[in-house]
């Protein structure tokens, strides 16, 4: 096992003793979460996995796999806000004891995957939250077909044509590992897939919930309602009880199916991401 994966896992121990010892934890609110912040069904993900909170989104950050388990934040219309520089590089988050950073991922052929989207938060909530957005426990391996167009047509969708239209959308993001996942140098597990689920309310206060699950190995212009699933298979696959915060009935019922009807944005999405030009006559290796 390679030394610098040996020295990222030493604080693992020490952070699973200290939680034991009831001397750690990180509470958070849950603002930015519909239905009550994402619960672990499991032991050993409740005791390896921490709350952060940012501005203008909130992580479960796993010591175990240094990785985010779920990014949680509420999409506004960002045409509003004023357009801030991309900042050039990714920070290590000084509240883990892991210390991930952008060099984990150095010739991995990975990109740097965002959560909470540079673009949407950046422009809704300022310049800190955008700073935030490129701190490493909002980043995960993503093969760059998925990263550039598939992932970043959903992030398009969100911030362009959902946000406006409903006025306020509740997004959770994450990623889903296999049993037995790979992992990148200084021990970043790579996901096998990745999720995303949006919750708007109707005018009567009625939510509705869309999820989507994404393996990593996509062309790109593959249609997005071929990616959607119940929230409940969501769960299943990550190990985590969502939308546990609402009544029973209601819990179940969104959480059962999805009705594309209630989404029809995502029915008639574009096939194209605002970048694909770059990608095009380049032949998919995954057909």
């Amino acid at each position: 096992m390679p030394r610098r994966w040996l020295r990222k896992l030493l604080p693992l121990v020490l952070l699973v003793i200290a939680i034991l010892a009831g001397k750690a934890f990180w509470p958070i609110g849950d603002a930015h979460v519909y239905g009550g912040l994402p619960r672990a069904t499991d032991w050993l993900t409740q005791i390896t996995t921490h709350n952060l909170g940012n501005p203008g989104f909130a992580v479960g950050y796993s010591e175990l796999r240094a990785s985010p388990l779920w990014v949680a934040y509420i999409a506004r219309d960002p045409s509003n806000g004023p357009p801030l520089a991309r900042p050039d590089y990714f920070s290590v988050d000084g509240r883990t004891l892991r210390r991930i950073d952008s060099d984990d991922y150095r010739n991995s052929g990975y990109n740097r995957g965002h959560l909470a989207p540079n673009y949407l938060i950046s422009r809704v909530y300022g310049e800190a939250a955008q700073d935030a957005t490129f701190r490493m426990t909002n980043i995960v391996p993503q093969k760059p077909r998925l990263n550039q167009l598939l992932w970043q047509r959903l992030e398009e969708l969100e911030a362009d044509r959902l946000a406006p239209k409903y006025g306020q959308l509740w997004v959770l993001t994450g990623p889903i590992f296999g049993d037995q996942p790979r992992y990148l140098r200084g021990g970043v597990a790579i996901p096998e897939a990745f999720y995303r689920i949006w919750v708007r309310e109707a005018a009567d206060g009625t939510p509705h919930a869309i999820a989507f699950i994404v393996p990593q190995r996509v062309c790109g212009f593959e249609a997005l309602q071929d990616f959607v699933v119940p929230v409940a298979r969501v769960e299943r696959l990550i190990g985590y009880d969502l939308l546990h915060a609402l009544e029973d009935t209601l819990e179940r019922r969104i959480s059962a199916g999805v009705s594309l009807e209630d989404w029809p944005l995502v029915a008639n999405a574009p096939r194209e991401a605002r970048y694909g030009d770059r990608w095009k006559g380049q032949p998919c290796p995954y057909r």
